[in-house]
């Protein structure tokens, strides 16, 4: 009985799961980077700190280890957000470069910690009494991995006193995976590390993988059929099994009745 329960119950749950996957990925509201994978980063809280205002800019280089790079975070000392400042973001391939690979901008106070959505491998987003991680994504670069990038933070306009602090590390040794990287304030290099993180992704895109799948079936139509088919046993072995059970409560409530 107990075991009969358990299979019905992992079989709901199998196509209950199908058709959700179907009907998001029909309505495209998958996310297009669904599987993500942190690599630099830390867990661990920055003891230090650095403010970028009008005076104060503030940059670190990095090599990334994988292809695809798209998402990256900045660590938030708790402070007080609400001013009405910018913050910008500045990605390039190097320091030098005097183009932007990835350019975003933010009301200082609309930085806030994310939740997370969707993704089915989560990136990690934890907040602390002491501040949180901001993650922002941009469109994946795709021939990521082994290059070396710079990005940089500047706020123009926002006088001191009046900007955003930045997590700050002072030694690589609370890294995993920072293999080269140098922090620099005002384009000049200093000692330490900005309290950053980066994420890669695989490319592929749910919808465009189930168009794919489409394609596949009708080109092969016994397969096609035979899949069919497969769905329909299972759903129809499925309802059978719930009947079974059904009347077999009522068999067992009938006879403790007349007991």
């Amino acid at each position: 009985m107990k075991k009969t329960k358990i299979i019905v119950l992992i079989g709901h749950i199998f196509l209950a799961s199908i058709l959700i996957v179907l009907v998001i990925s029909i309505m495209k509201k998958v996310p297009n980077n669904i599987f993500c994978f942190l690599d630099i980063g830390t867990y661990g809280v920055p003891p230090e700190s650095i403010e970028v205002n009008m005076s104060n800019t503030c940059g670190q280089s990095f090599v990334s280890n994988f292809d695809n790079l798209f998402m990256m975070s900045i660590f938030i000392p708790s402070q007080n957000l609400a001013k009405d400042g910018h913050l910008c973001f500045h990605l390039k391939k190097n320091k030098d470069d005097q183009n932007d690979l990835v350019t975003l901008k933010w009301r200082i106070n609309e930085i806030r910690f994310l939740s997370n959505n969707f993704y089915i491998a989560p990136p990690d987003r934890e907040i602390t009494d002491k501040g949180f991680h901001f993650h922002f994504q941009f469109p994946p670069i795709r021939n990521s991995k082994n290059k070396e990038f710079y990005f940089y933070f500047d706020s123009p306009g926002t006088r001191q006193g009046e900007g955003i602090k930045l997590g700050l590390w002072d030694n690589r040794q609370y890294y995993e995976a920072l293999t080269k990287g140098t922090l620099y304030k005002n384009n000049k290099p200093i000692n330490g590390f900005l309290a950053f993180r980066t994420y890669n992704t695989w490319i592929g895109n749910p919808s465009i993988l189930m168009d794919e799948i489409k394609i596949r079936l009708l080109k092969d139509r016994p397969f096609l059929i035979f899949y069919c088919a497969s769905l329909f046993i299972i759903l129809t072995g499925t309802i059978i099994t719930c009947i079974k059970i059904n009347n077999l409560k009522g068999n067992l409530t009938w006879k403790k009745t007349l007991h």
